[in-house]
């Protein structure tokens, strides 16, 4: 679409470019309006999209229940600006058919819900990870003392035949050298 409102001279200097500042010099035949200089950035130079909503009355809503006595060809709806992320959610699913002023607020809505829902995954996650580890640890646990109920009474078996050793073995005569 091509810009209505260009800089002074930015014809003759491409580093300029064709974006909008207000003249200020004082001998500026722009900032005068002189005919054939251009057009000047003024009020009443409206876009067409707002033309539609000059018709209608906006209302500030602060919860969703304020949009059930709104009628949706008369009202336009702004969100208030006190509204938690939580409400303002809300509030857009309801007022569907309705002109809403301040979508901003709505999109940083589903945004600040999106990590919400993404750390709350997370955390689930871990939680499942850690019960995991828990139980794999109390497994090994069971496991381990399994292992030791058996080796126990192998080790008993053991000190009975050292005992059996110890009464078999006799000691060596001490012999007397002549």
């Amino acid at each position: 679409m091509k810009s209505k409102f260009l800089r002074q001279d930015y014809f003759q200097f491409k580093r300029l470019g064709k974006k909008w500042r207000r003249p200020k010099g004082r001998q500026s035949k722009l900032r005068k309006e002189k005919s054939g200089s251009g057009l000047v950035v003024k009020i009443g130079y409206g876009s067409a999209g707002r033309n539609k909503i000059k018709n209608m009355q906006p209302i500030i809503v602060s919860n969703p229940k304020q949009l059930e006595n709104l009628d949706k060809e008369k009202n336009i709806v702004v969100i208030s600006s006190n509204v938690g992320a939580k409400k303002v959610s809300e509030i857009a699913d309801r007022a569907k058919g309705f002109i809403i002023l301040n979508k901003k607020k709505i999109k940083r809505a589903e945004k600040i819900a999106k990590t919400i829902e993404t750390k709350r995954k997370k955390k689930a996650e871990e939680k499942k990870k850690a019960k995991q580890e828990a139980e794999k640890k109390k497994e090994d646990q069971k496991e381990s003392k399994k292992e030791d109920v058996k080796s126990k009474p192998a080790k008993k078996e053991t000190k009975e035949k050292a005992k059996q050793k110890k009464d078999h073995y006799e000691e060596p005569k001490a012999t007397t050298v002549a």
